[in-house]
């Protein structure tokens, strides 16, 4: 399996798009583009809350921009 395609299949384990936000796929906070600076806050007792702050969006864009790269190339 690709980098990117193996990236982006982690990603989809711990998060879901949802229209126009996205939700962590154990607790189902959601948060929204416009929030992609600020860490994402999972609920309480949540299984996928580590230890360190999450930037979902910003993963995904980098994701993406390495899937778009490697099409390119």
């Amino acid at each position: 399996m690709p980098d990117q395609t193996r990236e982006m299949h982690q990603w989809n384990q711990r998060w879901v798009l949802n229209g126009d936000h996205l939700q962590c796929a154990t607790c189902a906070i959601c948060q929204w583009p416009w929030n992609a600076g600020v860490p994402f806050r999972h609920a309480e007792g949540c299984a996928l809350k580590p230890a360190q702050a999450q930037f979902p969006w910003k993963e995904l864009a980098l994701i993406m921009g390495r899937r778009v790269q490697a099409n390119d190339d």
